[in-house]
């Protein structure tokens, strides 16, 4: 993940340098295309990484999307633009959509604290819907502890079906940690919070939240290839992930193994690169409760002015 971080890093970094950001009149997309393959194709020579799938979209400027290198280090298999890649933290804005859909029928509100949907949550009866979805609740992140993180090194390794875990689970790992901060007087992102959010929207449709995904979210956007699966697994074909640092577990490992199921609400959906431009373009516009989706925005800004995806995406709130 912190590979794929510095990579989007680099990407952003070569738009502005090769002008594609302020799109020179003189820069034709052919010529900023071009460019484009140039950087990343040093970048992930320099990175040493398998492959990339790279998109970028500036509507009548450019559009792009282009496959580097192998999906597979094992078979040699090339990475394909259509392959399935696990999203991770993406999958956050699935989650934020789901609980403002509730809260627009009318069923949730922000204002409710948690312990009304998920018992023994430290502080329960203080940390509301809303502290969670702006990652202001406090609660320690269990991707911090040794506990998952020991796991996630010795268990993945061995397999992809390793490695299974529950949402009640991962929440009492981080719950055995002390709180970061009492609920509501600072910021800090934690997974635990969206999985929490996920728990809400089980209990209050009574359906498992993959099935809500798809008939409340990925249908309606005509997302056909993305999915939350129910046990993990990856769709064929999909790009697979290493670990180059080797924490635990030795160098180079497929650290992905064809599961995607540990972050659960707060990153276990996964979707091909057309699937992710299509849900930036069309989310805040097919979906309802935009003015929730405005307010929302607006709060984290003021809050946490460099905290920003642009105007679509909402922040890490």
């Amino acid at each position: 993940m912190r590979a794929v971080k510095r990579m989007l890093a680099f990407v952003a970094a070569s738009m502005m340098s090769i002008g594609v950001g302020v799109a020179p009149a003189h820069a034709s997309p052919d010529d900023l295309a071009s460019r484009l393959d140039t950087a990343i194709e040093a970048r992930i020579a320099q990175m040493g990484i398998p492959g990339a799938i790279v998109a970028l979209s500036i509507p009548g400027q450019i559009e792009y999307a282009k496959a580097f290198g192998v999906s597979d280090t094992a078979t040699g298999e090339p990475m394909l633009v259509n392959d399935f890649t696990r999203i991770g933290s993406v999958t956050k804005t699935f989650t934020g959509t789901a609980i403002l859909q509730l809260v627009d029928q009318g069923k949730i509100a922000l204002s409710d604290p948690i312990s009304r949907y998920v018992d023994g949550v430290p502080f329960g009866d203080i940390i509301t819907l809303d502290l969670l979805g702006r990652m202001r609740s406090g609660l320690p992140n269990y991707t911090d502890t040794d506990e998952f993180l020991n796991r996630v090194y010795t268990e993945l390794p061995t397999g992809p079906e390793a490695f299974t875990t529950t949402p009640r689970e991962l929440i009492d790992a981080a719950f055995r940690q002390p709180m970061e901060f009492p609920p509501g007087t600072d910021f800090k992102y934690s997974n635990t919070n969206t999985v929490l959010l996920g728990m809400v929207v089980e209990k209050v449709t009574g359906i498992p939240l993959g099935e809500y995904f798809e008939q409340n979210i990925f249908g309606p956007l005509g997302l056909k290839r993305t999915s939350y699966p129910p046990n993990g697994s990856m769709p064929i074909p999909f790009a697979h992930g290493y670990n180059k640092a080797g924490r635990v577990g030795p160098s180079g490992y497929d650290g992905l193994g064809g599961r995607v199921g540990q972050g659960h609400a707060a990153a276990a959906r996964h979707a091909g690169a057309a699937d992710q431009q299509r849900q930036l373009r069309c989310a805040g516009h097919q979906l309802r409760f935009r003015h929730l989706q405005c307010e929302r925005l607006a709060r984290a800004q003021r809050r946490h002015p460099r905290l920003h995806h642009g105007r679509r995406l909402p922040a890490r709130t």
